[in-house]
């Protein structure tokens, strides 16, 4: 039987945040060493929009808001595509819940990859940590990684 384990992509997690950039740069390295593509997944809710409510046109569809989630994404994505063009990245915004997203998104995955903000069991507890809800849902190897201070 042949090993099929490199058609499985890597998952990352991506918010925008300093620790995800974290995240998908160890990723896209994992990737080059794995010969795996590289699936980055953004996820929004009403209530994970960047842009605050004050900000935000009285008048909004959920296109105009995945559209602006896209471009967000791209744009995190673009400095690690050039520093690993070996590696196929295929981009996915996602309307949900990150934990939710990112474990349907990485159903088929090899790994799955989050950054860790590191804020501390209390806060995590409190405010609902990606990175814990799939270390513990995750039926696959999940990889977390953390910037240093």
């Amino acid at each position: 039987m042949a090993d099929t384990t490199a058609a499985h992509p890597i998952v990352v997690g991506i918010d925008g945040s300093t620790s995800a950039l974290a995240a998908v740069e160890w990723a896209a390295r994992e990737a080059t060493l794995r010969g795996a593509p590289l699936v980055a997944v953004r996820a929004w809710t009403y209530a994970t929009i960047e842009t605050g409510w004050p900000t935000v046109p009285m008048r909004v569809s959920d296109d105009d808001i995945a559209g602006n989630e896209r471009r967000l994404l791209d744009e995190s994505l673009a400095p690690w595509q050039e520093k690993y063009p070996e590696v196929a990245v295929e981009g996915r915004v996602v309307r949900g819940r990150p934990v939710r997203a990112l474990l349907s998104e990485g159903a088929h995955a090899q790994l799955l990859v989050v950054g860790s903000r590191g804020r501390g069991a209390m806060a995590g507890l409190g405010l609902g940590s990606v990175s814990q809800g799939v270390l513990h849902h995750a039926d696959r190897p999940v990889a977390i990684v953390r910037t240093r201070p």
